[in-house]
């Protein structure tokens, strides 16, 4: 329900999503970059990507937790994200 109200574009039920999701989504990105320069860098890139694609992700079956912690398919979110942070 509430990625269905991201996906409508709901500016308070994105920052609900991330509340219920940030520490999670740093100690993750903490873990794979260990610079937490890296980590906050690739924070943004992961909200921006989950604003921007929440209807694709409203789709997947899932609960919500387990769809903005998990990665995608496709390249790995490392490899993307050290990509982009170099």
């Amino acid at each position: 329900m509430l990625l269905e109200q991201v996906a409508a574009g709901d500016a308070l039920a994105f920052g609900s999503l991330y509340d219920a999701s940030v520490t999670e989504t740093y100690a993750i990105c903490m873990y794979k970059f260990a610079m937490p320069s890296s980590a906050d860098t690739a924070m943004v890139k992961i909200w921006i990507f989950l604003w921007s694609h929440a209807a694709a992700l409203n789709e997947l079956a899932g609960i919500t937790k387990f769809i903005v912690l998990c990665p995608l398919p496709g390249p790995s979110p490392r490899s993307a994200a050290e990509a982009s942070v170099s």
